[in-house]
């Protein structure tokens, strides 16, 4: 997209967010970005768990502190079943795989269309 468009991003600076999707002027293609970004939202948040904070197939026992640093709250063990994170992994697979699908048919009839 940051090619296609000559938007003029870095490579490492090219991130799936609405300030990119509200650079990109073809509001189908936006349609099929803002879907796609919908749809890994669930992966995307365990992944960022296991890489920036707290592994989500772990019990979650830790103590936090809520209300202006009043109240101390412990966590009842809550986590992602390992079943779950496969299913999401495969989910995301195909969202993937439809994702490309869509963006591909559309940038072909673009082409064709010319």
């Amino acid at each position: 997209m940051n090619y296609y468009y000559s938007l003029g991003l870095k490579e490492d600076k090219v991130i799936l967010n609405s300030s990119f999707v509200d650079k990109i002027v073809n509001q189908n293609v936006k349609d099929i970005l803002l879907k796609f970004e919908e749809s890994t939202k669930t992966a995307n948040d365990y992944r960022n768990g296991f890489t920036h904070r707290f592994t989500p197939n772990i019990p979650d026992n830790r103590s936090s502190i809520i209300r202006d640093n009043m109240e101390l709250k412990f966590n009842a063990g809550r986590f992602v079943s390992s079943d779950k994170i496969v299913e999401n992994i495969n989910d995301s697979v195909r969202t993937l795989s439809n994702f490309i699908r869509d963006l591909k048919e559309y940038v072909n009839d673009n082409q064709n269309q010319t």
